[in-house]
């Protein structure tokens, strides 16, 4: 990606790294959160990049940022893996959509209760 593909919170990323002062690890650590979401979608990449942004501005510490964002990176990856579990099952995108609309909440839970994703797909579809 070139510099002027960067997006507008990765831009503010790489101001906040260069003017707080964040170890190196901290720095990797970021740097590859946001390539990590980046796999998932542009939008999961901006949301990483945002939260550590604003976790920044707002004085957290880097093992606040770091867990904060872990978390983050953690939940997408999870979803996606719900996602595409779901599309293995035969589900049409409009569906899937909706589903994953209508389980939000149940998703977040059951992501924090340690389920897979494919189990959950399996019972979104058929409770749906």
């Amino acid at each position: 990606m070139s510099f002027k593909e960067l997006t507008k919170y990765r831009m503010q990323l790489l101001k906040v790294l260069s003017e707080k002062e964040f170890s190196l690890d901290f720095h990797i650590f970021a740097m590859e959160a946001v390539q990590d979401a980046q796999y998932i979608s542009e939008e999961d990449a901006e949301n990483v990049a945002k939260l550590i942004v604003d976790c920044a501005n707002a004085g957290d510490g880097e093992d606040e940022i770091i867990e904060k964002a872990r978390f983050k990176v953690d939940y997408e990856k999870y979803v996606f893996g719900v996602k595409k579990a779901l599309y293995g099952l035969g589900v049409e995108d409009g569906r899937v959509e909706n589903l994953m609309s209508l389980y939000k909440e149940d998703l977040m839970n059951a992501f924090n209760h340690g389920w897979s994703a494919e189990c959950v797909a399996e019972n979104m579809n058929d409770d749906y």
